[in-house]
């Protein structure tokens, strides 16, 4: 994969394609959800939101706004800086798109995207009474976005992961309980998804995946290649 600094992207030129893959769940911050950006309008217009969904796949923001305008984005800027996003050439892009099980997550993406526009038309953040909070607690307007949470509730993330710090005997937390029963229902290819959404595993949940998901062999698959990929690393740390 060839990841892009905003400095490259810039060094490309006004036009062209600005992909980005959501990474925030491989982050530190380990953000796992849509990521809200604020974009800048045109002289004397106003500023535009901009969602990159959860998702494995790349994602072109050029599809909704230029280039030029969402290199002036702070929050853009941020979003990179922060590792929420990462900006990868068109080749590496293309490449994704064509691997297995893009074309249900294509299709997972569509259906929310209908289901919202069916609820009714989109409300901006004022409307909604939303509020874009940091990983501090405290509300920011043009640094560091994190999460977007309403309406009518301002949650910080620390507050909001209280629910999933409870564990079970197994060590493991709520949240991914129910994360993992999630994906025991549905098919392999739609479970892989999930998996290559959510990115961020430690050994014992791959572990737990490995041992409880039933009929879904690629997915099984993928998680022992996570599991592999650990005990080689374990192993070169042990010996360095």
């Amino acid at each position: 994969m060839k990841v892009l600094s905003v400095a490259q992207l810039e060094a490309t030129g006004p036009l062209g394609s600005v992909w980005v893959r959501n990474t925030g769940a491989e982050s530190l911050l380990e953000i796992n959800g849509d990521i809200l950006l604020a974009i800048p309008g045109n002289v004397g217009q106003q500023g535009q939101a901009l969602k990159i969904p959860s998702t494995w796949l790349p994602i072109d923001l050029t599809t909704n706004f230029p280039k030029h305008r969402i290199l002036e984005s702070t929050d853009f800027r941020a979003a990179v800086r922060n590792g929420l996003l990462t900006i990868i050439d068109e080749p590496t892009a293309q490449k994704i798109l064509r691997e297995d099980g893009a074309k249900e997550e294509r299709q997972r993406l569509f259906a929310i995207t209908q289901h919202i526009k069916e609820a009714g038309a989109p409300r901006t953040i004022a409307d909604s009474n939303v509020s874009i909070t940091r990983t501090d607690g405290f509300k920011e307007d043009d640094e560091n976005p994190v999460s977007v949470i309403g309406p009518n509730q301002e949650i910080t993330l620390a507050s909001a992961a209280k629910s999933g710090l409870e564990t079970n005997e197994n060590g493991l937390t709520a949240s991914f309980v129910m994360f993992a029963d999630k994906v025991a229902t549905e098919a392999d290819i739609k479970a892989l998804n999930a998996l290559r959404t959510r990115a961020r595993f430690n050994r014992r949940e791959l572990k737990y995946l490995r041992d409880n998901l039933k009929n879904h062999p690629k997915t099984v698959a993928a998680v022992k290649t996570k599991l592999s990929a650990m005990s080689t690393k374990k192993s070169a740390a042990a010996a360095a």
